[in-house]
């Protein structure tokens, strides 16, 4: 009987590790979304100033043509 309750304390202590586990996982997981939205946004912007200044380039162009 005293072992079962051995076995059954460390299967306790056991999943709240594997729980304290998960919730480091998981706080890791929204800091590498926070971190890729914030990389997604810089690319944006990046973009929409090409496209403005390609606009501008192409407007040049048929001004001199």
């Amino acid at each position: 009987m005293q072992e079962y309750e051995q076995q059954q304390t460390q299967r306790i202590k056991e999943m709240g590790d594997m729980q304290a586990q998960l919730a480091e996982v998981i706080a890791q997981n929204e800091k590498l979304k926070i971190e890729r939205d914030k990389g997604s946004e810089k690319y944006r912007v990046k973009a929409t100033q090409y496209k403005n200044k390609l606009k501008l380039a192409l407007q040049n162009v048929q001004t001199l043509a």
